[in-house]
């Protein structure tokens, strides 16, 4: 019986656990931000644990959004706004990627000391996510440093992951008919037999 689930069983089970793991990305998050403005030293240990909660939802959520506009079966509005959807979250995730790369070494970044007092991982986190999107854009970004072998691993592996997802999103897209064109008879119905063969009767 349990390989046998109904649809709404198994959207439920995946409500429920995308509700989890929201959960215990937030609680991190919290603790990742607190850890920052008072004990940087735990800051950096939590950094890594922090970028691979972020990094694995961001990827769930991604699968997904994706496994969902393959089974859609007509082309609509719905199918573009869930891909722009998609393409956008692949750049918060790249945003979440460099933000706990910057905590973790920020002489591999070329940013300039912010005004107010928050820390580093806080206060730059707009330029990461800028710097993410350019990435993903294939733009590049100058607050990068060319030497650092990890950002360049990161900004690449953005850039990849990117048109990957164009690429593979444009040729779903285009091979889905139209919701006209897939039932061309709906415009034109036939006439009932029972009318045909009432006519035939009349006749004879």
């Amino acid at each position: 019986m349990g390989r046998f689930q109904p649809a709404w069983s198994r959207v439920l089970l995946q409500r429920r656990k995308l509700a989890w793991y929201w959960l215990l990305a937030a609680v991190l998050e919290g603790c990742w931000q607190a850890a920052l403005q008072f004990k940087p030293a735990l800051a950096l240990h939590l950094s890594p644990i922090h970028l691979t909660v972020w990094l694995v939802l961001m990827l769930i959520l991604l699968w997904w959004l994706v496994k969902a506009l393959a089974e859609e079966p007509y082309f609509s509005l719905d199918l573009v706004i869930g891909a722009a959807a998609g393409y956008l979250l692949v750049g918060f995730t790249g945003g979440i990627v460099l933000n706990s790369l910057l905590v973790l070494d920020p002489t591999a970044f070329h940013l300039e000391a912010h005004a107010h007092a928050l820390p580093d991982g806080v206060g730059h986190a707009p330029a990461m996510l800028g710097a993410a999107f350019a990435s993903l854009t294939t733009m590049g970004s100058p607050l990068l440093y060319n030497g650092s072998l990890t950002l360049l691993s990161a900004s690449t592996g953005i850039t990849i992951v990117g048109q990957l997802y164009i690429a593979i999103l444009i040729a779903g897209i285009l091979g889905k008919p139209r919701r006209s064109e897939a039932i061309p008879e709906a415009a034109h119905p036939q006439r009932p037999r029972a009318s045909v063969s009432r006519k035939i009767r009349l006749r004879n």
